[in-house]
């Protein structure tokens, strides 16, 4: 518990002093209560007995009462009040840290469980964090209270509490354990049937293609059916414990009726005090009973803050303490080696060029070889393990990422447009640009057919990930964002290779005009589109085994011109019946 509440301080942030003020009063309201239930061992004799001093106890115990209400009002001030707030200020946060989070650590993370953390976990951590946080500090300090008071009215008393807790605690012990490991596998579970359901409905058309829909959905329902066998293995494993944690909160109760009842008969005890005992011991097994049962309900609560904290606690991509600006477009890789995580051989190895302020840089070579990682290196992805990437000058590391990413624009073969309109998804790039600025570069991008056929022009809303448009549609959309961005370094990753004819000539005409007076470093896998560039590197194992223009590089008669001729070769075949 102690925990629980140490993370929902973390996470309540600007809110810490009400959260704070908010178990302070939970304290204080509870032992007010124990007090006013406590008192009855005066007031109950004092009414039997007809005493003077009943009208005093009765006022004394409606002021505790009153006081109590009153405290109960500000332990409810932080979940009334602030919960929704702690909610969106954390998803914030979330999504804050996420902006620093180095691009390699979010590729290894499932869809799915960052929208489970962000969504679900995010919710249910403030929400019942917040309630069960003070809920609990009245089930731990109510007990606690009136088994003190008990002592002083009769040792024995504190025997028979002490023996019921005993049960009770071995009980809530074990189901606690039980949970504490279930939790987790279910917050697993869960993420991975997210993830199933985010690629089952993207993947919907490739699954009906091949027939992998409804009962044949086999990665789906293997998730979904994982799912349902961690939560009945979870149920099946805390329902003994669980029973037994209840089973000890009911003795106590049992246990002090019956030994007041027992004093009461030898005479040890008197009749009105034996009755006080009776009321208080139904108080004190109250709160145990209803720990049990939200002990399983603070574990999950418990495993989503520590899923959050998880994502808040990952290393940010290091920052500048004097960040440097970037003054000119030339690109120059030194002695770079690039390793991902988990992967033994780096990707690539001792990686050096330049890539000339407005030129045009063409990356060949087989699937594997370093095209993308160069690309990805130059964006910062991750940091190198050696070497320097510079630009203008400037070693990429000593800007921020706003400022990096202020000079490359990128477009690649798999777009990705939000469920917006065609003028917000471009607007992304700049949002301050004008209507007429978008329609300025959706003209320049050639997408006045697109446009057309649109039932609201660039006002229409495009479907999520951009289902609405052709992909042909959506690269020549992407490449109006990166017009509309201007950035002086352009990545392009073969943009055109997936494409049937038309649709790549549309492109292609767009990509002449995002390239104009740009320095340019495109990932190729059809040779011909880059015969005309500036310098042609030839990768292979993460390295670079020939460097020059295509002229040069087919007179060396080397990998080059062996992966022209092969290409070559490709265009000129026929299928014969």
């Amino acid at each position: 518990m102690i925990s629980m509440l140490r993370l929902v301080d973390r996470i309540a942030v600007e809110h810490k002093r009400v959260w704070r003020r908010a178990v302070a009063s939970s304290v204080a309201g509870a032992v007010i209560q124990a007090i006013a239930y406590l008192s009855l061992f005066l007031l109950i004799p004092a009414v039997l007995e007809q005493s003077d001093d009943i009208g005093w106890l009765l006022m004394g115990l409606v002021v505790l009462l009153i006081l109590e209400s009153i405290v109960r009002l500000y332990e409810l001030s932080f979940g009334y009040k602030h919960a929704a707030d702690v909610i969106s200020n954390l998803r914030l946060r979330l999504g804050a840290k996420l902006r620093t989070v180095p691009a390699e650590e979010l590729s290894r993370r499932q869809s799915g469980d960052l929208s489970t953390v962000l969504a679900g976990n995010a919710r249910d951590a403030a929400l019942l964090a917040g309630d069960l946080g003070v809920t609990f500090v009245r089930l731990v300090i109510i007990p606690v209270a009136l088994a003190i008071g008990l002592a002083f009215v009769d040792w024995r008393l504190l025997a028979a509490v002490l023996f019921g807790l005993v049960v009770a605690l071995l009980g809530l012990y074990r189901f606690r354990s039980k949970m504490s490991g279930s939790v987790e596998e279910m917050h697993a579970a869960d993420a991975r049937s997210a993830s199933r359901i985010v690629e089952y409905v993207q993947g919907l058309p490739v699954f009906k293609a091949s027939g992998q829909v409804g009962a044949h959905a086999d990665r789906l329902v293997e998730a979904l059916e994982d799912q349902g066998e961690v939560l009945n293995r979870t149920q099946t494993s805390v329902t003994a414990p669980l029973a037994l944690g209840s089973s000890g909160a009911h003795l106590i109760v049992v246990g002090l009726i019956a030994m007041a009842a027992a004093l009461a008969i030898d005479g040890s005890m008197s009749v009105a005090t034996a009755a006080a005992v009776a009321v208080v011991a139904v108080r004190l097994g109250e709160p145990l009973v209803l720990a049990g049962a939200l002990t399983g309900v603070i574990e999950v609560t418990q495993s989503a803050l520590r899923r959050i904290d998880e994502v808040l606690e990952i290393p940010p991509l290091p920052q500048p303490a004097s960040p440097s600006e970037i003054e000119g477009s030339e690109v120059v890789f030194d002695g770079v080696t690039f390793s991902y995580r988990d992967q033994t051989v780096p990707a690539i190895r001792d990686m050096s060029f330049t890539l000339n302020e407005g030129s045009l840089t063409a990356l060949v070579g087989p699937s594997g070889s370093g095209k993308s990682t160069i690309a990805r290196t130059l964006m910062r992805y991750a940091d190198p393990i050696e070497g320097e990437v510079r630009i203008g000058g400037t070693d990429i590391r000593d800007v921020t990422q706003s400022e990096l990413m202020k000079h490359i624009s990128a477009v690649f073969q798999e777009v990705y447009l939000f469920d917006d309109t065609i003028l917000e998804n471009v607007r992304l790039a700049r949002p301050s640009a004008s209507d007429d600025e978008v329609a300025a570069v959706l003209h320049a991008a050639n997408c006045e057919s697109l446009l057309e056929r649109m039932p609201q022009g660039m006002h229409t809303r495009v479907g999520e990930v951009g289902g609405m448009l052709s992909g042909g549609e959506r690269q020549r959309v992407a490449i109006a964002r990166a017009l509309l961005k201007d950035a002086p370094i352009v990545i392009l990753d073969e943009p055109t290779s997936a494409l049937d004819s038309d649709s790549e000539v549309a492109v292609q005409d767009a990509i002449d005009e995002l390239v104009r007076h740009k320095t340019v470093l495109v990932i190729a896998h059809r040779l011909s589109t880059v015969a005309r560039a500036d310098q042609i590197l030839v990768l292979e194992d993460g390295r670079i085994i020939q460097q020059g223009r295509h002229e040069e590089l087919l007179s060396a008669d080397g990998r080059y011109a062996a992966m022209w001729k092969a290409q070559t070769a490709a265009k000129r075949w026929k299928i014969t019946a």
